[in-house]
This record gives C-alpha cells, structure tokens and sequence, in this order.
C-alpha cells in the first residue's frame, strides 16, 4: 500500500511543523511556493527544515539546499520541488506508506539506553 503523493506528504510536514489548520492545509497544492505564496520567514523554514530532517534523516538538510538557489529560484521554490529534493537524497523515502506525523518537539530524537550494563 502506498501513502500520498510526495508533494503532499512534504505539504502535511510542512503543516504539522508550522502548527496550521485543516484549511490552511487544504490550500497547499504541490505547485505552492514556499516563499512566493506562502512568504515562509527563517524560523519558519528552520521549522520546516528540522521536521524534514526529523522524519527523512539527517542527510535531507534544506538549508544546504536552498543556500545554493539563486535568488529567483528560492522565491520560485514549491513543495514538489522540495519533495524532489527528499527523493534526490533520500531515494527510499517515499517508497512506502509514510510514518506518523512528525511534530515540532520531535525534531530531535530522545536518548536510549542502548549499550548500558543492566
């Protein structure tokens, strides 16, 4: 069984990261830019930035991403592009259903106790 399209798993993130609405979720198309339609600030993109990194690993690194955009391309950048960002790094992340939604206070996992001597 697969999940949603890649767009729309990206635009369900971005959601649950930014702390939006149903109806603010329902306007997002794959097409939506993240600055040029939705005018993201930087704490919101680190938001968004830390959530991807949360539930794809740490190999998806947005900003490192988006740092080399040029200027127009960063105001021209959608969710689908974003989602071809994930795939590119991490082929694997959308081959399956996706996991629970990540939520900001997860964005860094808690420690284990893996490896201690009872």
């Amino acid at each position: 069984m697969t999940g949603p399209a890649p767009a729309e798993q990206i635009a369900d993130l971005l959601c649950a990261a930014l702390g939006q609405d149903a109806a603010w979720r329902a306007a997002l198309t794959p097409d939506t830019r993240l600055d040029g339609d939705l005018f993201l600030d930087s704490l919101e993109l680190a938001a968004f930035a830390a959530a991807l990194r949360a539930l794809y690993g740490p190999a998806v690194e947005l900003p490192r991403y988006v740092a080399g955009l040029e200027l127009d391309e960063l105001i021209a950048l959608t969710l689908a592009q974003v989602a071809g960002y994930v795939a590119e790094v991490r082929p694997a992340a959308f081959a399956a259903a996706p996991p629970a939604a990540v939520t900001p206070t997860e964005a860094a996992p808690p420690p284990t106790d893996q490896g201690r001597r009872a």
